[in-house]
């Protein structure tokens, strides 16, 4: 009787230190469904940051149009204003001049290939590739999903009704 209290006793008193194999398999449920939860979270952290570079990179056309507007007295294509000051575009981004009136103003498109996908309502149009606008006579940069239409191509104020001359020109990064 001794002897089996003692083996007992030694039992109770070992220290194994291990996990179950129930709580090991917990663990990694768990793992896997907060990964499941942060990856697609992630990816669409990676697309809003390319769309900041076609952005950026609208911005930066716009800034050298008004730059060769301050020189020349007039609004030019973006080819025209890239010969003379370049545009540095991100990888990946295409600028479009969609419509260009020399003296009121412009309105340019830009995507990035890895960016948002348009709009589907853009497909109609012919312009299906171009996410962000730029019409300098509407106040900038124009809300993602702006109101399109057959003659204002998300160009509010820059447009064929207001004067404007289709230009469909553009400037891809290299």
């Amino acid at each position: 009787m001794i002897t089996l209290q003692r083996a007992l006793r030694r039992h109770r008193d070992r220290d194994d230190g291990g996990f179950t194999l129930i709580e090991l398999l917990v663990v990694i449920i768990i793992i896997g469904v907060l990964a499941a939860i942060a990856v697609p979270v992630f990816l669409h952290q990676r697309q809003k940051g390319y769309d900041a570079s076609a952005k950026s990179d609208l911005h930066g056309a716009a800034l050298a149009e008004e730059s060769y507007f301050a020189e020349h007295g007039s609004y030019a294509a973006l080819t025209t204003v890239a010969a003379e000051d370049p545009i540095k575009l991100s990888s990946g981004d295409t600028l479009v001049m969609v419509f260009l009136d020399g003296n009121k103003g412009y309105c340019i498109g830009a995507l990035n290939s890895k960016g948002s996908p348009p709009p589907a309502s853009q497909a109609a149009l012919g312009q299906a590739n171009i996410v962000w606008w730029y019409d300098s006579q509407s106040g900038g940069l124009q809300p993602a999903g702006a109101a399109l239409s057959p003659t204002s191509y998300g160009c509010p104020g820059t447009n064929s009704a207001t004067g404007g001359a289709i230009s469909l020109n553009s400037i891809s990064a290299t």
